[in-house]
């Protein structure tokens, strides 16, 4: 098995794996980190500012795979629409 590593940049905030774990595939990493994205977003979710995650899996060599999730409020205006 390789050993994969699953970096965070969350709000111009980088969380970077450094000790990396065990994939039997770049498929199963990619999943692995859908996941994370997943879970992580949930409770953020939850905030009325806007936000944006994106999670990075690598190996030792390269990127293998990137996602974003984004969350951008859109409470509706007071104010009429001008045209």
């Amino acid at each position: 098995m390789r050993k994969y590593y699953f970096d965070f940049l969350h709000n111009n905030t980088l969380l970077r794996d450094d000790e990396g774990s065990e994939h039997a595939s770049d498929d199963s990493a990619r999943r692995e980190m859908c996941r994370a994205l997943l879970e992580i977003s949930r409770d953020t979710a939850r905030a009325d500012e806007a936000w944006q995650l994106v999670g990075v899996v690598r190996d030792e060599r390269r990127d293998i795979w990137r996602g974003r999730l984004s969350f951008e409020s859109t409470a509706a205006s007071t104010e009429p629409t001008r045209v």
